[in-house]
């Protein structure tokens, strides 16, 4: 145990002598070190700059990682009717509100003209329902409320006015429009 103790000392004295020897300053070793710094320090360094133009990039451009788009969305017709046409390919520029695609419009159109009709037939109804209370459609405001009320429903006027805007909205929703540029 004694033998080992020693040799413990000996090890820590050389471990010493090596850290004070090692820590040493070198003068010149300081000095060259501070030119190469003034001399990296005193190149300007030139860069060229180059503006980015819109238009169309053809080179190929390679790089690792994810792309994501800033705006993004998915584009769908509200109706199941068939294609008519698609206006745009894939990689056009578009513009906000600009036509996409088109469904085919005919069955809708004639829909929207049966609905019309539909409407207008409801609104001579009433007009007759209110003539035999002795009013006018014209003069509704000094109709009474719940004569005027019962005189829509007899003549199904107002659903014929819901059935009127919800074929023109499947009208309007058969053009397919960018939401933006």
């Amino acid at each position: 145990m004694y033998m080992a103790f020693t040799w413990m000392r000996i090890f820590i004295a050389i471990s010493i002598l090596m850290v004070f020897f090692s820590c040493g300053n070198d003068s010149t070793d300081i000095n060259d070190s501070f030119q190469a710094t003034q001399e990296f320090r005193s190149k300007p360094t030139q860069v060229k700059i180059t503006y980015p133009k819109l238009g169309t990039f053809n080179n190929e451009l390679i790089a690792n990682g994810k792309l994501f788009a800033a705006k993004k969305v998915d584009l769908r017709f509200k109706l199941t009717e068939p294609l008519e046409s698609i206006l745009v390919s894939n990689g056009d520029y578009v513009n906000r509100n600009q036509i996409i695609a088109t469904q085919q419009q005919f069955t809708l159109k004639n829909n929207l003209a049966k609905v019309q009709e539909e409407f207008t037939k409801a609104k001579i109804e009433l007009e007759n329902i209110l003539l035999e209370y002795k009013y006018s459609l014209e003069d509704s405001l000094n109709i009474p409320k719940q004569i005027f009320e019962i005189a829509k429903n007899k003549a199904n006027y107002t659903t014929a006015q819901l059935n009127l805007i919800n074929s023109q909205y499947e009208l309007s929703t058969s053009v397919l429009k960018a939401p933006f540029s």
